[in-house]
């Protein structure tokens, strides 16, 4: 059995009208292929090995939305599952990571996101 670690972003602003958190949608297609329906979600990534939850998460926050965010701790962790995939069985760790993004910034989607809340 392989174990995949996720690193899940939950982002925050805090502005003049409150609390904001950032949700992405998923474009459709990717390099011009159908790949998944398109579904709202936060900003997350396979983690490397060696690599540590805060900079595999600062990494996909970059590639994803150009954000730089300061990390303000850990939230917590999902219940694992396991599911297989090309007749392996899977089974995934997710772990959420919180990160404050300053108040007067707009997000520069990659092209795997079509828009933001």
């Amino acid at each position: 059995m392989i174990t995949q670690k996720v690193c899940n972003s939950v982002i925050y602003r805090v502005t003049d009208k409150g609390v904001q958190f950032l949700v992405l949608k998923k474009a459709k297609y990717h390099n011009g292929v159908k790949w998944i329906e398109s579904h709202w979600t936060i900003p997350k990534t396979l983690k490397q090995e060696l690599q540590s939850d805060e900079a595999c998460a600062l990494k996909q926050i970059k590639k994803e939305t150009g954000l730089d965010v300061k990390f303000r701790g850990v939230v917590g962790e999902g219940r694992p599952y396991t599911f297989f995939w090309n007749n392996q069985k899977i089974r995934r760790e997710n772990h959420f990571l919180l990160f404050e993004a300053p108040p007067n910034t707009t997000p520069v989607l990659s092209p795997d996101n079509a828009d933001y809340y």
